[in-house]
Order: C-alpha cells, then sequence, then structure tokens
C-alpha cells in the first residue's frame, strides 16, 4: 500500500493551517498595536483662533468618544466627555446635554470663553460623519441653555421657544412693510418680503464698519401666550442703506399660515448673540392678502391719563399692543367754530381755517365765525 501521497497531503494542509493560524495572530496583534487612526481635533487660542491638534484614536475607542475625551467644557472645566451628562446622535445632529449647574459658573458667556468652548465642538464634531449639527441642552432644555449663554436658538432644533427670552426693543429698529406693492406678499406666505431698517452698521472702529452678523424674523398670532414661530434669517445690512429686508428664498416657512391677526418681528445679531429687536408689527392675513392696520396718528402710552395736553388726546384701540395698548391721538387745537364736510359750506362774513385742527372724519374743515 502506497501512502506517501497521504502523508504529502497531510503535510501541505498542516503548513496552510499554520500560515492561516500565523497570519490571524500577526494581524490581531497589529490591530491592538501600531495601526491606530487619528483624528483631528480644533483647539482655541488667543480668544478667536483655531488650530488642529492630531491625536490618536486607540483602545477600541470611536471617533467621537476620542474627541469628547479631549475637547474641554465650559470654562475649560474638564471635558466634554466628563463634565456631559449625556451625549447622542440623532441622524446628523449631535445632542449634548450640560448640568443644570453650568448655569452658576461665571465668566463662561463672554464672546471669548463662549468661542473656546463652543467653537472647537462644533468644528471637530462636524468633521465627524455623520455630523453636520451641534445642539446644546442644559438639564434637558434646549431654551435654558441658549438663554444662560445669550445666544440665539438654533432653527434646526423643534425645541426652542423664541418667546422664552426676553430681548430689549429698539424703537428705532423696525419694520417699516411687509409684503410687495400691493400689499399681497409671496404666494406661498402671504407675508415675504419683509422690510426692516436700522440693521446694517452698530459701530465703525478704526475706520472700519462692524455689522450685525444676522437678522431673525419671527411670528406669532396676536393672542396672549400664542407660540412663536422663525421666518427666516437674512445677513444684517443685506438690502444696504441700513436696511435688511427678508426675500422669498430666505424664508423657511413651508405652509401659508391660516387667516387671522398675527405679530411679526425681527431680532438683531452682533456675532451670536441677541442685541436688540425690534417692536411687533401687526398684520391681518386674510387668505393670501395682507392687511396692515393703520399706525397709530400719535403716540402707544399704557394707561389712559398719560393722554394729556392741551388738546382733544383722542384715544383708539387696536392700533397698539403690548405694554403700551392705548393709542393717543397727536394733540390738535379745538375748533372755535364749527366743523363741515367741505370749505364752500362756510359761508357769510367768517373766515375759513383749514390747517391741522380738531376737527376730522366726515367734517375736517374748522368753520371759524368772525365777530361783526
Amino acid at each position: 500500500m502506497n501512502i506517501a501521497p497521504k502523508k504529502i497531503w497531510i503535510a501541505i494542509l498542516a503548513i496552510i493551517a499554520l500560515s492561516l493560524v500565523t497570519t490571524a495572530i500577526a494581524y490581531a496583534w497589529q490591530s491592538r498595536s501600531g495601526a491606530s487612526k487619528t483624528i483631528q481635533i480644533y483647539e482655541a487660542y488667543d480668544c478667536d483662533k483655531l488650530r488642529i491638534k492630531t491625536v490618536e484614536i486607540t483602545d477600541g475607542k470611536s471617533s467621537v468618544d476620542t474627541a469628547l475625551s479631549y475637547l474641554p467644557g465650559p470654562g475649560g472645566i474638564s471635558t466634554v466627555a466628563e463634565y456631559s451628562k449625556s451625549f447622542r446622535i440623532e441622524d446628523t445632529v449631535a445632542h449634548i446635554d450640560w448640568p443644570v449647574e453650568m448655569a452658576g459658573l461665571s465668566n463662561i458667556d463672554t464672546s471669548c470663553a463662549l468661542y473656546a468652548f463652543l467653537q472647537p465642538i462644533e468644528k471637530t464634531l462636524t468633521n465627524i460623519y455623520p455630523i453636520k449639527t451641534v445642539i446644546h441642552s442644559m438639564g434637558g432644555s434646549v431654551n435654558a441653555f441658549y438663554e444662560r449663554m445669550g445666544l440665539s436658538c438654533p432653527t434646526e432644533s423643534a425645541e426652542c421657544d423664541y418667546d422664552d427670552v426676553a430681548i430689549a426693543i429698539d424703537n428705532d429698529f423696525i419694520i417699516t412693510n411687509v409684503g410687495n406693492a400691493n400689499g399681497n406678499g409671496s404666494i406661498t406666505t402671504s407675508i415675504i418680503p419683509i422690510f426692516a431698517y436700522q440693521c446694517d452698521i452698530y459701530e465703525v472702529r478704526n475706520n472700519v464698519p462692524l455689522r450685525y452678523s444676522k437678522i431673525d424674523f419671527f411670528i406669532s398670532k396676536d393672542e396672549i401666550n400664542a407660540s412663536s414661530v422663525l421666518i427666516g434669517t437674512t445677513p444684517g445690512g443685506s438690502a444696504g442703506s441700513g436696511e435688511c429686508d427678508l426675500l422669498e428664498n430666505e424664508s423657511i416657512l413651508k405652509l401659508q399660515p391660516e387667516p387671522g391677526r398675527y405679530k411679526i418681528w425681527a431680532v438683531r445679531y452682533i456675532d451670536s448673540k441677541p442685541d436688540k429687536r425690534t417692536p411687533d408689527f401687526h398684520i391681518t392675513l386674510n387668505n393670501a392678502s395682507v392687511k396692515i392696520p393703520p399706525a397709530c396718528p400719535g403716540n402707544c402710552i399704557s394707561n389712559v391719563a398719560d393722554c394729556v395736553g392741551a388738546g382733544m388726546g383722542i384715544l383708539q384701540n387696536g392700533l397698539c399692543s403690548g405694554a403700551n395698548p392705548i393709542c393717543c391721538e397727536i394733540e390738535k387745537p379745538m375748533c372755535g367754530g364749527t366743523c363741515i364736510a367741505n370749505e364752500s359750506d362756510c359761508t357769510g362774513k367768517t373766515k375759513k381755517i383749514v390747517q391741522d385742527t380738531g376737527c376730522a372724519g366726515a367734517n375736517p374743515v374748522c368753520c371759524l365765525s368772525e365777530q361783526q
């Protein structure tokens, strides 16, 4: 019996098996040692600058885990991995929740501190697939975090409540009109474009004009505790000459608001911090048209008693709102004669006075009798 060929095949199979085992051991050893990947971590320096630090991903950590273990927390406290309460990724959005104790930290909302805290996180994480956006919260509240830091709530978050943050009003920063020339607005929303003024340059430093970074436009129903919706955002001074107009291609509204009375306002920003907001601009939406209520011909006041003076002090409702809901008309001198409809009705030995007087409405002309 010839058994040599059988021994040869056994030897060949043993060599192949030994080769496979050796390869597997070498691969495993290589994976455990110097075959690690690297990741780029952004570091802040000199207040508003970033530099890149390359670090290795080892010990089976993911790119995100490695990044969080290097990125600093607010005010440089510890790291994101150690100080944050939780971290999760939903679709393309990274959510970082911070402890409520963070609200008590001092000097974390200065421009330099904000940059050193948020920019490295943003730049590092958005370079890791699939993250495109980073949203922060504090104690589970997105509003609480951005209000504490003095920042605008990100538009990507459905949790944002734009009424939750009180922003001072600048009465010179105003919305002057909505819709196109005939008042119909765009087909989509009935309110676009929106025209605003005093939202271009906030300071000239060393002969260099400093511009507002962006202008957010909001809308809500004109009723108590109505929720607010971000209409869209435009750059500061987008229309030139101190204007910032929200155009149709900048609107994020997908559906036309239902008919009713609404208020629109805008907020301007310096860098990422809200600066001032406009007074409310009231409109009435009726299907595809916008009806703009008449403006108060005088001053909006809080109490009837504040409408004083030698003139008539006519009070009207519906033209003012908010903290000053009463419209006190521009005071006019009283007509010492009779208010009539037309100058021709003022006959006899009289003189007609047609300048601004206490006559209005259907009888705007003051006919003053002349004593003979």
